[in-house]
């Protein structure tokens, strides 16, 4: 599970050189597609067996959210094929 206060720290030796806090993400939710585009670099088609369902997309929404980041980024295959591609949007 996420937090909000998650933080990589960066050593040198016993220096800490930086703390790093994520301010973005990108979240490929589906590889479903109904197109086939030369330049997918998904490799995008058919819905894969270990694609999250709902209930787990809602819950990494809510961490994604609970770390305060600047940006989220859905991407995928169609997005809008599955039933979180469409409510996510809205409640990120």
């Amino acid at each position: 599970m996420f937090t909000q206060n998650i933080c990589f720290l960066i050593f040198l030796g016993r220096d800490i050189l930086m703390e790093y806090y994520p301010r973005q993400a990108v979240w490929e939710m589906t590889l479903k597609c109904n197109m086939n585009c030369m330049h997918c670099g998904s490799k995008a088609g058919a819905k894969q067996k270990y694609e999250l369902s709902f209930d787990k997309c809602i819950d990494i929404a809510n961490q994604l959210i609970a770390m305060n980041l600047k940006m989220i980024t859905l991407i995928g295959g169609e997005i809008f094929s599955k039933k979180a591609g469409k409510k996510l949007p809205k409640c990120l």
